[in-house]
């Protein structure tokens, strides 16, 4: 009776959802609407997501008494039209809004709960509206390079450039290539374990072309190899957004792959001619049909994208140096995929009294884990350790 109760609840849920977001794409594709009631329909669209996140936390615990209340609330903002300020459960077994439920495996897709079968997160693709990076919003390179977090623009000896554009209801990476007649370049996104192997899927994106080029193609990568998705040009060329849709069936065979993915809207290693485009809502789903675009709230993208890259400030090492070092307590961090290498940090030397004690940080493998990490400062001579690090970046990529 406890799940019967709780299912019919969650149904309502998805149709109040349902509703929002087709009004919302209403209203993106009607000029005559104000861009203050667009932007009304996608907070509360965001609202009803932190509101989901609360109705998985009590589902787990079978509260139904609480859950039928939350929903019941639901209905009458609805009713009301006054659907705004929710701040959501915040701090419920460590449950605030942005992280997962407590032991729930988003990632793996061995056991149903990888955070995309279960809790309505239908998007492979983490990051696909390109909010979160952490790494910068501006690159240029001729070799491989990660840009927007988990988003990985590989390439081969031509200088291409990777930019975050905002536009004014959406987020888009512009990826532009000049000359050169040797080399591939497109961006692309693993998606971690096999869970897509064998799967029928859609992938739907935003594109506009700034220079078009008719031998764009869309490919899938796996840790076994790779393969056509679709070639001979991506979308026409108007120079306006275009929304692409396409339905693909990936290998079987990719069964026990290390990761899946997709690279979009590249250039093959025997193509030549120029490209310059725009993509934005990039969307990796289950099935023949392309469904809006899935809002998450930043703070959810920024969890999913931290087990594969984050930045860590603020660690404050001492000791004392007599024959030993200096270590900072163990830091908890959000878990990684792996336990990552330290690809860059800084620091700064403290004073204490009249001396200051050049030191030298390290972070050896063993002080790092998947879910915390330590830092270890030496000096050159006795004396005290003190010291500041910041800017830690953590790196547990595919």
């Amino acid at each position: 009776m406890a799940e019967c109760t709780i299912q019919l609840s969650i149904d309502e849920f998805l149709k109040s959802y349902k509703t929002l977001l087709c009004k919302y794409n209403e209203y993106l594709d009607a000029e005559e609407v104000s861009l203050d009631d667009t932007n009304k329909i996608k907070d509360q669209i965001r609202e009803l997501l932190e509101y989901y996140k609360d109705i998985l936390v009590l589902e787990a615990y079978q509260d139904i008494e609480t859950l039928d209340t939350l929903i019941a609330g639901i209905n009458q903002k609805l009713a009301n039209g006054d659907f705004v300020g929710q701040d959501g459960i915040n701090g419920s077994d460590g449950n605030d809004g942005y992280t997962p439920i407590k032991g729930t495996d988003y990632f793996d897709g061995k056991d149903g709960q990888d955070g995309f079968s279960k809790g309505g997160f239908k998007n492979y693709i983490i990051n696909g509206g390109f909010d979160v990076w952490k790494r910068g919003t501006s690159f240029s390179s001729a070799s491989n390079i990660y840009t927007a977090d988990r988003w990985y623009m590989a390439n081969t000896s031509i200088e291409t450039t990777a930019t975050k554009v905002d536009n004014v209801n959406f987020n888009s990476l512009r990826l532009s290539l000049n000359g050169g007649t040797n080399g591939y370049e497109n961006i692309r996104q693993y998606v971690e374990g096999d869970k897509l192997a064998g799967k029928t899927v859609t992938i739907s994106f935003k594109i506009k072309w700034h220079t078009y080029n008719p031998n764009s193609y869309l490919y899938g990568y796996s840790s076994f190899g790779g393969t056509s998705i679709q070639t001979g040009g991506i979308g026409s060329g108007t120079g306006e957004w275009e929304n692409i849709s396409i339905t693909y069936t990936f290998n079987s065979s990719w069964a026990g792959a290390s990761y899946i993915g997709i690279g979009l809207i590249g250039r093959g290693s025997n193509i030549t001619g120029d490209f310059d485009f725009e993509i934005a809502q990039v969307q990796l789903e289950d099935g023949s049909v392309a469904t809006p675009f899935e809002q998450r709230p930043y703070g959810l993208e920024l969890s999913l994208c931290q087990r594969y890259y984050q930045v860590i400030d603020g660690i404050y090492v001492s000791g004392y140096n007599n024959g030993h070092h200096g270590n900072c307590f163990p830091l908890t961090i959000n878990e990684m995929r792996v336990a990552p290498t330290v690809v860059d940090f800084t620091y700064h030397d403290q004073p204490f009294t009249t001396r200051q004690v050049t030191t030298t940080i390290s972070f050896n493998p063993y002080l790092l884990h998947k879910n915390s990490i330590s830092v270890r400062a030496s000096s050159s001579g006795a004396g005290m350790i003190m010291a500041f690090i910041g800017n830690v970046k953590l790196d547990a990529e595919i």
